[in-house]
């Protein structure tokens, strides 16, 4: 296996409808600015995909912006960032809802059904998927 080299990298911005995941939202740049920071496309032998959802004051809760999907082979591990109860989350793991507040961490194994929505609050939400091709590739399924 090649190492390596140590490097710095910009973060990207990313619309998430660019995602295998991610649903066309009107109006989703008002409350949600989405960074790529580290995948298999922006930097060769990267370990994991990992990027960045800078949530805004919501005024209006807003429709789901990510489908229901599961990583088959790779777990995820999601980030809820902010000061204590000042971000709000739904999180659906296998067909159950679950209200997070920050400051948070979700694990996600490999084969479970999720998916994450803002529901209140500012702050920010870090998807880290340890599969380097993250959530553009073969390796998502989408529930029907």
């Amino acid at each position: 296996m090649k190492k390596s080299e140590p490097r710095i990298l910009p973060g990207f911005p990313q619309e998430l409808a660019y995602t295998t995941v991610g649903t066309q939202l009107n109006g989703s740049k008002e409350f949600l600015e989405r960074f790529l920071l580290m995948n298999s496309v922006l930097m060769d032998n990267a370990p994991l995909h990992i990027a960045v959802h800078f949530i805004k004051k919501l005024d209006t809760l807003p429709d789901p912006y990510a489908q229901i999907h599961c990583h088959p082979a790779c777990d995820e591990i999601g980030l809820i960032i902010a000061p204590k109860d000042e971000l709000e989350y739904e999180i659906i793991l296998d067909g159950k809802e679950n209200r997070v507040k920050s400051p948070a961490a979700v694990y996600i194994p490999a084969g479970t059904y999720h998916r994450a929505r803002a529901l209140s609050g500012n702050g920010t939400y870090v998807c880290i998927i340890l599969d380097p091709r993250g959530p553009c590739a073969d390796n998502v399924t989408v529930a029907e």
